[in-house]
């Protein structure tokens, strides 16, 4: 899992994306789930651990 970065970005109006990118910026992976919660136990399963915020986070898959 090295060398991949998970963020959370909360939906324009409902719900928030999970978008995945590897380290060269790279899309490997990008899906909308109807809350945060189910949002972060996507990214920390693809990507390592998910820390709160408001709009967006990341998720380093390095850190883990």
């Amino acid at each position: 899992m090295r060398g991949r970065q998970v963020v959370l970005r909360r939906g324009r109006h409902i719900g928030w994306w999970v978008e995945g990118r590897w380290a060269s910026g790279r899309l490997f992976m990008k899906t909308w789930w109807p809350t945060q919660g189910l949002a972060r136990v996507v990214a920390r399963f693809v990507g390592g651990r998910a820390d709160a915020g408001g709009g967006a986070e990341a998720v380093d898959s390095d850190a883990s």
